[in-house]
């Protein structure tokens, strides 16, 4: 709050006035015209100025602990705000940063899920042709490291997508339990030399099952975050 113009105005006549004032004193001295009613009004010009002072002092005072009071006031609202907007946008920075994982996660799983079926379905069929081919002409090429590389590699992918889930939710450990059973199916058939086409099927329509199932439920919670 600004002080008052017209206290300004008060406070610069009264300090007129008593200058005045006191030239006046100072003429009446110096011409020996003293009186009781010259004392009396000299008094009053000097003491009612004087009085004024006092109150516009205390006036601006006032004003002026007011006016620090409001600017306290609106800077502690000022930084409250500004604290709360930084938090809110804190916030939506970490959430778009878990969403944007969260995708990815997604992404990267689903991608690894059809690989590893893919992998899988073509060892087992490469194998099959093998299988038949030996049944057929009892012939037996040696294909170990061959089908140890395609094994590496389904391994790998099953690593990955391991890595991935968490085997505290239930669904997670089906599919970490499922995609075990599918490694050791297909290396059985490499063991036996046998065709083990509907067992496979089996396990991977499983796969899907529950892939697709994990995959919803984090998509879920990617809108959810959103």
């Amino acid at each position: 709050m600004e002080p008052n113009i017209s206290e300004l105005h008060n406070l610069t006549l009264s300090m007129k006035e008593i200058a005045e004032a006191i030239l006046t004193a100072a003429k009446n001295l110096k011409n020996d015209s003293w009186s009781p009613s010259v004392i009396v009004g000299l008094i009053g010009v000097i003491i009612g100025p004087i009085v004024t002072l006092i109150v516009l002092s205390k006036n601006l005072k006032a004003q002026q602990a007011q006016m620090e009071r409001q600017l306290n006031e609106q800077k502690s609202m000022l930084e409250h705000q500004l604290q709360h907007q930084f938090e809110q946008a804190e916030r939506e920075l970490k959430a778009n940063i878990v969403s944007k994982n969260r995708q990815n996660w997604i992404n990267e799983l689903r991608s690894d899920l059809a690989k590893f079926v893919s992998l899988s379905s073509s060892y087992i069929r490469h194998k099959s042709q093998f299988v038949r081919k030996i049944r057929k002409t009892g012939e037996r090429p040696d294909l170990t490291s061959e089908f140890m590389q395609e094994i590496s590699k389904i391994s790998e992918v099953r690593a990955r997508i391991e890595l991935r889930l968490n085997p505290k939710e239930e669904l997670h450990k089906n599919l970490i339990d499922e995609l075990h059973v599918m490694l050791e199916t297909i290396q059985k058939e490499f063991q036996q030399n046998d065709d083990v086409w509907e067992e496979f099927r089996e396990i991977r329509d499983t796969i899907i099952k529950y892939s697709q199932a994990i995959l919803k439920s984090e998509w879920e919670r990617v809108k959810m975050a959103d």
